[in-house]
């Protein structure tokens, strides 16, 4: 053969997958998103709402658009894959295409996958605005407002915290941008004449007499939560719509000061105690209190406090570290407390052990009061020592974080109960904890049915075979618009999956709530680090 011949067959050759590959990604399909968005209240459509479409693989590379003037939009050109679809407006909070918690609805992409005419409900924000005055009709500036809310995405229905501010010099306040919910507003003010109190109770000398204080100042103000009520259980909900305007006003009635006297305040090193009262709010020491203080020989006084229920914790270094103790009270009158009485809650120490080729540099070990969404937790070296000292005894949900790959496998303890992954602590006694975390956590893709249909915005739970105690092995995601979700990170074990169209208000980690659908549920084993398929039948 002709050697210019075979160069030119040889160069053909070559050129053929070249030319196949650049076919074949010419005739890669290319889909849309498209819809409209609506007022959820009216129906009327948003001409002013701006749109944005995110590739759940790569939250970085976000498109933006801007609904037209019948409320329009859409995005051209798509590669296949799933999408989160988030939209707001004037009047309209930042929300993700059938928003729940901290889940929605994605939009998926591709042959067969219905991409286009969404209409997307935006709900127009809500707000709660209110009044604060005091027994002479004058506007209390200062006050400490708390907004609460009734949730459940704990898994337990539980009363939280949102948010706080402060009311202006016209006693005013506000809180904007609320979802729908069970909100609670709360107040913990200070009458404004206190302050004179206290700079006269620092210019007096330790043996003044407690008759030299005028009664008329000596007076507080009690927490009040709406409607002006003193006690937790009879505070008033406010339910909260979309697009809501709800009004919270407050009148205030100053009581008489309730003192409490701190008996043994020193210690060997000379050094008193350094007290930390909070007020308990929906059971939670989420409030600090600032009582006018004085001081004599050993013994230190508190007052500026209104009758009800306190943490009190105690600070003191001896001569080797600092130890807090505490305790509960409930006042209803002037009171001496022993501060070398004062339980001590002891120190917990802990290690954990991991079972795998890699050491997570930053896990971080927490402990969850299960009574309340606070908590606290702690670093482990490199040897997998921890130790902190929880702020009160009680039971508590042990998790690992920052640990990619790796999941709690067991948990043992000396001075303490475990149950699952649950801790009850009694403060009495040190507390070795021993964990053990193994590498090996599976991927859970599947597809929520109705009938023979995928059905999308449905809540999917991932219950453990033993429910109680066991509130960190739960895994919940929320149907895509294919059906489709993912449950990741999930420990080897048995569980039960269900999916549940209405259970956004239910207590998904409750034995009693979740009994009824388990029959119903598809069951899984997790042996190890695994991806599994499932199906399961919407409820």
């Amino acid at each position: 053969m002709n050697c210019k011949v075979l160069l030119t067959s040889l160069l053909i050759v070559a050129t053929l997958p070249a030319l196949s590959q650049q076919r074949a990604q010419s005739s890669v399909r290319k889909f849309n998103v498209s819809g409209r968005v609506v007022n959820a209240l009216t129906g009327e459509v948003l001409r002013d709402a701006a749109v944005r479409l995110v590739p759940t693989t790569d939250r970085g590379r976000a498109i933006n658009a801007d609904a037209g003037s019948d409320g329009s939009f859409e995005f051209r050109g798509l590669e296949p894959g799933k999408y989160s679809l988030v939209a707001q407006a004037r009047n309209f909070p930042q929300q993700a295409f059938e928003e729940h918690e901290n889940f929605n609805t994605g939009i998926v992409v591709g042959p067969d996958k219905i991409s286009t005419g969404i209409v997307f409900r935006l709900r127009p924000e809500a707000s709660i605005s209110g009044r604060i005055l005091d027994e002479h009709n004058e506007p209390v500036r200062d006050s400490q407002v708390m907004l609460f809310q009734r949730s459940t995405d704990t898994g337990k229905r539980l009363v939280e915290r949102r948010s706080q501010t402060m009311s202006d010099e016209q006693g005013e306040y506000s809180f904007h941008h609320l979802r729908p919910g069970m909100y609670y507003v709360v107040v913990a003010a200070q009458p404004w004449y206190r302050r004179y109190l206290q700079v006269n109770m620092r210019r007096r000398g330790p043996s003044a007499p407690a008759a030299e204080l005028d009664p008329a100042l000596d007076t507080a103000y009690a927490i009040t939560y709406y409607p002006g009520t003193s006690d937790a259980e009879n505070a008033g909900a406010l339910i909260v719509h979309p697009g809501d305007r709800l009004s919270a006003d407050f009148d205030l009635t100053p009581v008489p000061s309730l003192h409490v006297t701190l008996l043994n305040t020193g210690n060997e090193v000379g050094r008193p105690v350094q007290p930390n009262l909070r007020a308990r709010v929906f059971g939670d020491s989420s409030v600090f209190v600032q009582p006018t203080m004085s001081w004599q020989q050993n013994e230190m006084e508190m007052s500026g406090i209104a009758p009800g229920d306190y943490s009190l914790n105690l600070r003191q270094r001896d001569s080797r570290e600092n130890r807090t103790s505490g305790q509960d009270i409930s006042l209803r009158g002037d009171t001496e407390l022993d501060a070398s009485a004062a339980a001590t809650v002891e120190q917990l120490h802990g290690h954990i052990k991991y079972d795998g080729a890699n050491t997570p540099s930053n896990a971080f070990v927490q402990f969850r009061d299960v009574n309340a969404r606070g908590g606290m937790g702690a670093r482990p070296d490199e040897h997998g020592e921890f130790k902190l000292q929880l702020p009160h005894a009680g039971r508590y949900v042990v998790s690992l974080a920052n640990a990619p790959g790796y999941s709690i496998r067991t948990i043992s303890a000396t001075g303490a109960r475990v149950s699952g992954r649950s801790l009850d602590l009694t403060g009495t006694e040190p507390v070795e904890l021993t964990i053990e975390a193994s590498e090996g956590v599976a991927q859970i893709e599947g597809t929520v049915m109705n009938g023979d249909k995928p059905a999308s915005g449905t809540m999917v739970v991932l219950a453990p075979q033993e429910i109680a105690d066991n509130a960190p092995l739960f895994r919940r995601d929320q149907s895509d618009s294919d059906g489709t979700f993912t449950l990741s990170d999930v420990v080897p074990g048995r569980y039960t999956a269900i999916a549940l169209q209405n259970g956004w208000e239910m207590e998904w980690a409750s034995p009693e709530a979740l009994r009824p659908y388990l029959a119903k549920g598809t069951p899984v084993v997790v042996k190890g680090k695994e991806r599994l398929e499932i199906k399961i039948a919407a409820q």
